[in-house]
């Protein structure tokens, strides 16, 4: 279509603009073309300095979390955690990041945990408690508290038992998740997942 307009050519989408020159009594020139790509600003999806995180609980770990303007990106970028296991929070500092050209943006991930934020669970749930445990035993032998001997020996099987359960309880739990670090630019989101251990 012949374009008479005095004001600039819009592109709002990938198309190819023709042009000849014309002149009453002349020949018209040879057609130039050229193809017009219009690029939508975004961002690169998270760059992590690691992938895996192991952190004691009641501790907290840190990582560096890079994104990367592109097509003239000038929006601000901010940054969340999802899936993170019970009790643990995560902070980016800086947050949000504003995009100056297409120069590389870090924030450092901060990644804190409580005593619980391991999965509370009984690491040998077939095996009965050391208190039930003794409490039956002491049900036993008052059941056959005629016979001293035997009640004494009840009673220490059920000492021994106690402690050697706690030992066994007193092992540390350990909890695997799966956190995604989303990265937000007005409509547009990338998420790069890290996998956190927490004992």
């Amino acid at each position: 279509t012949l374009y008479t307009s005095s004001t600039n050519i819009i592109i709002t989408a990938a198309e190819t603009v023709q042009a000849i020159g014309a002149e009453t009594g002349y020949t018209n020139s040879a057609v130039a073309s050229a193809a017009y790509t219009v690029l939508t600003p975004t961002f690169t999806a998270p760059s992590l300095s690691v992938t895996t995180l192991t952190i004691v609980a009641g501790q907290s770990g840190t990582l560096t979390v890079t994104v990367t303007p592109e097509n003239g990106l000038t929006t601000p970028i901010t940054f969340a955690c999802t899936g993170l296991p019970t009790g643990a929070t995560c902070t980016f500092n800086p947050n949000p990041v504003t995009p100056s050209g297409s120069t590389p943006l870090t924030t450092t991930l901060t990644i804190a945990t409580t005593s619980a934020s391991a999965a509370l669970h009984n690491p040998n749930p077939f095996l009965p408690g050391g208190a039930t445990l003794a409490a039956a035993l002491c049900f036993l032998g008052w059941k056959k508290r005629r016979n001293v001997l035997q009640l004494l020996l009840l009673l220490a099987v059920s000492v021994i038992s106690l402690s050697l359960f706690t030992a066994c309880g007193g092992s540390r739990p350990t909890s695997t998740s799966t956190v995604g670090i989303t990265a937000t630019s007005g409509t547009s989101t990338q998420t790069s997942n890290l996998t956190l251990t927490v004992n």
